[in-house]
């Protein structure tokens, strides 16, 4: 190829269209790489060219600054990035690409160098930079880019996803009608611009409560549950800790810990599921063979009663997320610990909001529960019933 930059539209079967099509930016100045990646993915697309099939289309650079205008004017879903270009001595530019990609822009990168080890670390800090040796078959780089399409996390948070939708929707449908009651001169700049971003950021979950067509509210992921790492930079309400044999999460007033006004932080013991007697009854019961429809669906409802938080008022379900197994929070089992003690305990993630709420409600009304003295019920049934003597 002699231009500099060469645009490559991908061939479908005759006759037939595709639903899914992927955009790929190369930014490779060697011809015979080109070709290589270029030959790797028209055989792939005349595997895949059906109606329900992938078709990725691609726009291939070879400079610094092509690069730099391919990514300002287009979207692109992926890119595959040679580290030196145009036959430069270093790897300055290639890396600079790849920072600034990560920066600006939400799609995984797939490096693909002599030197690979230059850029490992980026690999292992983050899961959407794949990096490859050039002797490397460009085969195994186009089933990564599947795998991440596939996942549908481009295509929800990418900057052509459904978030990016959603923001639009929010700016012409909201901010444009009420832009007006956003006096500035009440607030300083930087208390305007953050109210404006909680404003939006509060829209936008409206809108991500309910299913598209407007109707019923969205099951949420149990992965909504979390935040990890941790947002916050002290310990707060909600926090998940850990000290080599348990799991905790911080109980204490989040009122409390955001003013810092205490001396010891409450937590509580999380317990993981396979150390509950009655839920591992229920299981195993569930489990059985030539257990009867009806048996096994009445198991199946105590094991519900856990996950709901329906079975037993001390304890609050957490779903399993990356090496926390998951458990149900005993809010019998709390104790009382200083700061240094919890500098002690790894802080492995926070509950999230909308999650951490119902915690906090339910550890209070555990404790503030008061009861009253039984009252006789044979003299309420008299009264209520028209029981007599003889009946008794």
């Amino acid at each position: 190829m002699s231009s500099e930059t060469s645009v490559l539209q991908t061939n479908t079967l005759e006759g037939e269209t595709v639903n899914t099509i992927i955009n790929l930016l190369i930014i490779e100045d060697e011809n015979g790489q080109i070709e290589q990646i270029e030959d790797a993915i028209n055989d792939f697309n005349r595997k895949t060219g059906k109606p329900d099939g992938i078709n990725i289309q691609i726009r291939t650079v070879k400079t610094f600054s092509d690069a730099i205008f391919a990514l300002l004017k287009d979207e692109f879903d992926a890119a595959i990035i040679d580290l030196k270009l145009n036959g430069t001595s270093g790897d300055d530019e290639g890396v600079s690409l790849i920072e600034i990609i990560i920066d600006r822009l939400r799609f995984p990168i797939f490096v693909r160098s002599g030197f690979p080890e230059k850029v490992e670390f980026l690999s292992s800090e983050h899961e959407f930079v794949k990096v490859f040796k050039k002797t490397d078959k460009v085969d195994l780089i186009i089933s990564e880019i599947i795998k991440f399409h596939s996942n549908g996390i481009t295509a929800t948070i990418g900057t052509k996803g459904k978030v990016e939708k959603y923001l639009n929707k929010i700016f012409w449908s909201s901010f444009s009608k009420n832009v007006h009651l956003w006096d500035k001169e009440l607030l300083d700049n930087n208390e305007y611009e953050k109210s404006l971003v909680r404003y939006c950021l509060a829209l936008l979950q409206e809108h991500l409560e309910v299913e598209e067509n407007g109707g019923d509210f969205s099951d949420y992921h149990p992965f909504e549950v979390f935040i990890s790492p941790p947002i916050k930079s002290n310990h707060f309400f909600g926090d998940i800790l850990y000290d080599d044999f348990n799991y905790h999460i911080i109980l204490s007033p989040a009122c409390d810990m955001a003013q810092e006004k205490y001396e010891k932080i409450i937590i509580a013991q999380i317990e993981p599921l396979d150390t509950i007697a009655s839920f591992i009854e229920h299981q195993q019961r569930y489990n059985e063979k030539d257990l009867s429809n009806t048996k096994k669906e009445k198991a199946k409802k105590k094991v519900i009663e856990f996950l709901t938080n329906n079975y037993n008022d001390k304890y609050h379900y957490l779903p399993k997320y990356m090496e926390f197994p998951g458990g149900l929070i005993n809010f019998q089992k709390i104790q009382s610990k200083t700061k240094e003690e919890l500098d002690g305990m790894k802080r492995f993630a926070s509950i999230s909001g909308k999650f951490s709420k119902d915690i906090g409600a339910r550890f209070s009304n555990y404790f503030a529960r008061q009861g009253q003295p039984n009252l006789n019920i044979d003299v309420l049934l008299k009264t209520i019933l028209d029981i007599n003597d003889e009946e008794e």
